[in-house]
């Protein structure tokens, strides 16, 4: 029985990659691939075909980082079910893709492509795209999308916002600071001190000196971010004329 043989199969593919085993998965899922029952697309009623073999590909070469393998699989995938159940989840990958590769283009123009899935996600990435490309007012779009859009995304939105404004437009640099200060009093954790660091940053480019050693001082030394806050908060006290401190 092929078709039930295939579905046994691609379940324990899948049980492989729960289980952090991609290579395993890969290695089943390459040698279903060249079945009849797979090649011929042949679907039947609760049981898992073509679409998922496709699918469960694409995820074990992006997990195992074959990029060029998992955008030929993406890329048969999209030919084979455009509006399919994994459509939303690999566009989010494939602009992630794209993202890495510095193909900005690529990103944004996936983005407009595709409706469907995690917009909180899709926007970001447009969103990140548009700033690499220097094309701030749609940067400003994308960020606000992902905002409405909610979810794990939208206090990043809201951070790479206030950079947008603080390195598009320098006049703005007060109002993006003030934005960074609260976001960071808000939040806690590497976030809060990434935001921080970034608000102290913010406040060094603007010739507020005495504000930026503050912001830095709030970074904890053992932190992430702890080492970069430092050396900002002793740029700080240079330019400020301590020498001493910054020394």
């Amino acid at each position: 029985d092929q078709a039930r043989g295939l579905d046994a199969e691609l379940r324990m593919a899948l049980f492989e990659m729960t289980m952090d085993h991609p290579l395993s998965a890969l290695d089943r899922l390459e040698w279903l691939r060249s079945s009849p029952t797979a090649v011929s697309g042949a679907v039947e009623p609760g049981m898992r075909a073509q679409e998922d073999l496709l699918f469960l590909l694409a995820e074990s070469y992006y997990r195992l980082g074959m990029r060029e393998s998992f955008r030929a699989t993406a890329a048969s995938l999209d030919s084979a079910a455009p509006t399919g159940r994994y459509a939303s989840v690999i566009a989010a990958q494939r602009m992630l893709d794209a993202y890495s590769r510095g193909d900005y283009a690529r990103v944004r123009s996936l983005a407009t492509a595709k409706t469907a899935g995690d917009r909180s996600l899709i926007s970001l990435v447009s969103g990140l795209a548009a700033v690499q490309s220097k094309d701030f007012a749609a940067a400003h779009a994308a960020f606000a999308q992902a905002q409405e859009a909610g979810g794990d995304f939208a206090l990043y939105a809201q951070y790479m916002d206030a950079l947008t404004t603080a390195a598009s437009d320098s006049s703005k640099r007060a109002s993006a600071l003030a934005n960074l200060q609260t976001l960071s009093e808000n939040n806690r954790g590497a976030f809060a001190e990434q935001v921080r660091l970034s608000a102290a940053q913010t406040a060094l480019g603007a010739g507020e000196y005495a504000a930026a050693a503050s912001l830095a001082d709030g970074v904890p030394q053992t932190s992430g971010a702890g080492a970069q806050a430092l050396l900002t908060k002793a740029w700080a006290l240079y330019r400020g004329g301590n020498a001493a401190g910054a020394a």
